[in-house]
This record gives structure tokens, C-alpha cells and sequence, in this order.
């Protein structure tokens, strides 16, 4: 898969697996929605989710992409992720277009008052140090 191929398959409403280092060292893997912007990788969750907890020690961080039917395309990403912390308000501009990508358009709005529970929501930016593509991973 070439770049242009890689940013077109990232660009598809596919859930993420981004994995992170537990304390004992051990990886922890979680389901993501995220949106590649600009050659990074933003996602964002709960701020009191543990996955984001554990990036305030740890912040490497992989995320696997991968369609469900052959011929099995993936993106794997290696990086370093920081996190900015804020109401749902504060970061409503930056989670809007992530959650876009995988409702209906007339159900977005909806959506994110659902997720307006008075928690202080996370927006993790993933830099990567690495991506590999491939056409077949299976």
C-alpha cells in the first residue's frame, strides 16, 4: 500500500486497536474510534479510562487499523501520544469530526449530547515514529 492508499484506507469509519503499557509492562488493548489528521492519529475517550490514565507514565503507545474481510488491509502505527484534558464543550471541535466519521450525519449532535455526562473527556494526539501498511495481513 502506498501513502495515498494508506491515507485513503484511514480515512474509512474503521475501528481502531490501540494498545498501551501497563505498569507490570504487560499490553493492554482497547477499542477506538479515531480520525487520522494531518499525520496524526487522534482519538478521544473517557480522561478517567484507564488505557488514558496509563499514558500519563507511559506514552508509547501502537495502534493496529485492519478491515474485517480479506483481503485483510491493515495500518499499524508505533508512536508517542499526549493528552489534553477538557469538558465535552471544551473539546467538542476536535471530537465532533471523530464521532462524524462513524455515526449518520443526522445522528451526530445526538451522539455527542450522550456523551455529555459532566466527565472530563480526553483528546489523545498520537505522533507516530513508525506506520507500515499492508495490502494482505492476513
Amino acid at each position: 500500500m502506498n501513502e495515498q492508499e494508506r491515507d485513503r484506507f484511514l480515512d474509512q469509519p474503521l475501528v481502531g486497536a490501540i494498545a498501551t503499557v501497563r505498569a507490570d509492562g504487560a499490553p493492554a488493548v482497547v477499542p477506538v474510534w479515531y480520525r487520522w489528521h494531518a499525520g496524526t492519529v487522534l482519538v478521544w475517550s473517557e480522561a478517567t479510562f484507564p488505557w488514558v490514565r496509563r499514558l500519563a507514565d507511559e506514552p508509547r503507545v501502537a495502534l493496529a487499523v485492519f478491515e474485517h474481510t480479506t483481503p485483510l488491509r491493515a495500518v499499524y502505527v508505533r508512536g508517542t501520544a499526549t493528552v489534553r484534558t477538557g469538558s465535552l464543550a471544551e473539546l467538542w471541535d476536535e471530537i465532533r469530526p471523530i464521532v462524524a466519521r462513524y455515526v449518520p450525519a443526522e445522528e451526530v449532535e445526538s451522539t455527542m449530547a450522550s456523551y455529555d455526562t459532566g466527565d472530563a473527556k480526553a483528546m489523545v494526539t498520537i505522533t507516530p515514529t513508525s506506520i507500515r501498511a499492508q495490502a494482505n495481513a492476513g
